[in-house]
């Protein structure tokens, strides 16, 4: 099971591509949350869409944990840099 996001650093209105390599039941009503720096959300949580979500950036420079919550308590956590 893996989990990454392209490109990383990416930059603020850019489009982050979230690839989520794990079985398909584990995808079921999945959701990316991010989390700044701080350990706060940021906004609402994303559901996936399948393997390969799009996201459409909009933080502030820094540094952000993405945390895929799947079916069953699964999760995983990313590591993003946001740049200007």
């Amino acid at each position: 099971m893996n989990f990454s996001v392209y490109p990383n650093p990416v930059h603020s209105g850019q489009t982050l591509y979230i690839i989520a390599d794990v079985d398909d039941d584990l995808l079921e009503g999945a959701v990316i949350e991010v989390y700044n720096s701080q350990g706060k959300p940021v906004g609402n949580p994303v559901n996936l869409q399948g393997q390969v979500t799009t996201l459409n950036v909009s933080y502030p420079t820094g540094l952000y944990i993405f945390v895929l919550r799947g079916k069953g308590g699964f999760s995983k956590e990313m590591k993003v840099i946001v740049e200007n």
